[in-house]
């Protein structure tokens, strides 16, 4: 691998968007009765650490993932980003700005 592949590589846009799913995994938490981590990981079959990572935005391995995917009730391709600039306004509403192309 050159130095130009690799920084191509740190230039591109993450494909993951954490904070959509960092703001479901805590609305689920919340909405069931307002409950624990270790609640909620028990549940979801993940430890309560990974539930407090995920909800402060750090990216889980795949499994953990899917896992949450399937406790949360969404497909894992709503967390995916297209090649777009998307953010999510801090009421979990995604906005998204297509790119132009030249």
């Amino acid at each position: 691998m050159t130095y130009d592949t690799v920084l191509s590589m740190s230039q591109r846009q993450p494909i993951f968007n954490r904070r959509l799913f960092a703001f479901e995994v805590m609305q689920k938490r919340i909405a069931g009765n307002g409950k624990s981590c270790r609640q909620a990981a028990q549940e979801s079959g993940v430890s309560p650490a990974t539930i407090s990572r995920c909800e402060r935005g750090m990216a889980p391995d795949v499994e953990t993932f899917l896992r949450l995917c399937r406790w949360i009730g969404a497909a894992p391709t709503r967390y995916i980003l297209p090649e777009t600039s998307q953010s999510v306004t801090d009421d979990g509403k995604t906005k998204t700005k297509t790119k132009q192309k030249d």
